[in-house]
């Protein structure tokens, strides 16, 4: 399967790919049990589990739905929106509840987290290339939907003539999900050659050995026979597990789960389980088991059935020369255009070991990124 780095100039396309994804998913398949907005849980009383995905109870199509929906869900806080009341009498925030909230309005914060109800509010549009822009499930997101992390000092002076805004966190704008499970496919492949490359230095201590995997370099390392370890000084790229993380604007992230995790608990202070634990209240809002393991599934499995981006059909000739440019002054080096994979199947895993992530016992469901709603081409090597 090739895995396309370029972007469409003209995102129609885009606008079938996250709502063809929704609307085969919706057809034919009832919403669960829900009470009227703000007065009960937004995620209903029948909440996919992880012990029925494994007994085959769903299919694929209905784990898909399931993962779409959790993605599009208005969190309120008898779900556990939030994180609990501010206590400002710990200063050092080490506590459950203690994100100081915009205001203190007890909610809502946009600074920092605490941003948004739902996954789908930033990251839904298709397309900015035609007007009015394209909706799109798993788009991008507009300015009004960038995130605010890692303030700890913003000041206004708001003084005629003299206005200005200091802030010293980042702002991030929500990029499209399109294609993720191609991207996670191949960053497991490459972590497995990878590891593969250790093993084979600390079978042949004291030789270098470059570690590339995919055609991309990361250094190299070597067993150190006098030390009785591996000599990681050269390694680049990536840590020191050689683990392979290509989601999160730091790259710390080796899966859509693993990104998930974070991203929930941060923007909708919504805790998975396999976090904090079964019946824990970690951030103090008087709710536990916020985010089931099951339904953890069922994002990853909806985020990574995602399709993949195409380039146009026709690009234009300025399209074509900057990226004959691209390449020719060593972007492509980096930003490789394709990738082989060597099997068109993405193991989905429950709980995920980053260091072996096809071990057979912990894969619970393979998305065959060949077949609709992905549609990668095949390779023709068997990937």
């Amino acid at each position: 399967m090739s895995i396309f780095a370029h972007l469409p100039k003209c995102s129609s396309g885009l606008m079938g790919l996250g709502m063809s994804v929704a609307a085969s998913l919706a057809i034919g398949s009832g919403a669960s049990a829900q009470a009227p907005p703000g007065e009960g849980p937004a995620l209903g009383a029948n909440r996919i589990t992880q012990a029925d995905i494994e007994a085959g109870e769903y299919t694929m199509r209905e784990v898909r739905r399931a993962g779409m929906l959790l993605f599009s869900t208005q969190f309120n806080k008898y779900d556990g929106y939030g994180d609990g009341v501010f206590d400002p009498f710990n200063p050092d925030h080490t506590s459950p509840g203690n994100r100081p909230l915009l205001q203190n309005n007890g909610t809502f914060n946009r600074i920092n987290g605490l941003d948004s109800q739902s996954c789908l509010e930033c990251h839904g549009v298709g397309s900015n290339y035609v007007r009015p822009m394209r909706f799109t499930i798993g788009g991008v997101g507009s300015v009004s939907a960038v995130a605010m992390p890692a303030s700890t000092e913003i000041d206004i002076d708001d003084e005629a003539g003299n206005g200005f805004a200091f802030y010293d966190g980042r702002l991030i704008n929500p990029p499209f999900l399109f294609g993720a499970g191609g991207v996670e496919l191949a960053g497991k492949e490459m972590t497995v050659e990878l590891q593969a490359l250790q093993q084979s230095a600390i079978n042949n201590p004291d030789t270098v050995v470059p570690l590339v995997a995919k055609g991309v370099s990361f250094g190299s390392l070597f067993f150190d026979s006098d030390a009785g370890e591996l000599n990681l000084d050269s390694v680049e790229g990536v840590d020191h597990d050689l683990v392979v993380r290509p989601f999160g604007r730091k790259g710390d992230n080796s899966s859509i789960r693993k990104f998930d995790t974070g991203a929930l608990a941060f923007h909708q202070g919504m805790q998975p389980v396999e976090v904090v634990g079964e019946g824990v209240d970690a951030d103090g809002d008087g709710v536990v088991n916020e985010i089931l393991v099951g339904e953890l599934s069922a994002m990853h499995v909806f985020g990574v059935s995602m399709e993949r981006p195409r380039e146009a059909a026709n690009p234009s000739a300025s399209a074509i020369s900057g990226s004959g440019v691209f390449s020719s002054i060593g972007c492509a080096d980096c930003h490789v255009p394709f990738l082989d994979t060597h099997t068109p199947k993405l193991p989905v895993s429950f709980p995920e070991v980053e260091t072996d992530p096809f071990l057979r016992s912990n894969i619970f469901v393979e998305v065959d990124l060949s077949q609709a709603p992905a549609s990668f081409r095949p390779n023709g090597v068997g990937g």
